[in-house]
């Protein structure tokens, strides 16, 4: 059989025919929790653990005193003060911090395991394939090896790699299918309690929200209902 559909109409059959998805991007940095970040997204945990299984929330968050500069803010354990204990760090400052042999730049969240382990944790809002972009990077002139791993749903992601000097990097890069509540865990590991730092950086992006057409594409269906009937009574002739 003959299609008579002329380009214009089979474009809006098209348009109804497709779901509308929206999706979005959640970045390490610009969404790191602090008091003073309206855009932070509460997807994100920070906490200690070399597994997933194993993820102990941090009980503190602290501003100035017990960071690495004035606007800068961390998550730590109530036991000590960080730097001196495992934590992680946004830096607000709008340029780069260094202490010591830290380097603290504005583009990652920087976490200081103190041969520990920390895990930044993102929880599943929504049902779908996620995309991760995650890049690991060492902030310390003095570096000393530093591990990462990466885990989705409690299954890890490629390998276990090390960062033993300044400015090296660890990529993640990958797709995988999360069920609302599912978790993304980002991992570094110390190996000695000094010269560990590191920074966190890129973007997770999440799935879109599927619907139905907008009642104006419906309308313009409609029309172009009508326009086929008058398309088709000319060729036939009635």
């Amino acid at each position: 059989m003959k299609s008579f559909l002329l380009p214009g109409i089979a474009v809006t059959l098209a348009i109804l025919g497709a779901t509308q998805a929206f999706g979005g991007t959640v970045d390490f940095v610009t969404n790191f929790n602090a008091p003073n970040n309206p855009n932070a997204n509460s997807g994100f945990a920070y906490g200690s653990g070399s597994t997933p299984g194993a993820f102990t929330a941090f009980n503190a968050l602290a501003a100035d005193a017990n960071c690495l500069g004035a606007l800068s803010y961390c998550e730590g354990f109530l036991s000590a003060s960080f730097p001196n204990s495992p934590g992680v760090a946004w830096n607000a400052t709008g340029s780069n911090i260094v202490s010591g042999t830290v380097n603290l730049p504005i583009n990652v969240v920087h976490f200081d395991p103190q041969g520990q382990s920390i895990d930044i944790e993102y929880t599943a809002a929504a049902a779908g394939i996620f995309t991760v972009a995650a890049t690991f990077t060492g902030e310390d002139s003095s570096q000393h090896q530093i591990f990462t791993s990466v885990y989705a749903n409690g299954v890890q992601q490629g390998s276990t790699n090390s960062i033993s000097s300044f400015g090296a990097t660890q990529t993640y890069s990958f797709s995988t299918t999360l069920a609302i509540g599912q978790k993304l865990d980002f991992i570094v590991t110390g190996a000695g309690p000094s010269w560990d730092s590191g920074g966190l950086s890129g973007t997770i992006t999440t799935p879109g929200v599927t619907g139905t057409p907008e009642p104006a594409t419906m309308a313009m269906l409609g029309g172009g209902l009508g326009v086929i009937a008058l398309y088709r009574r000319r060729r036939t002739g009635n």
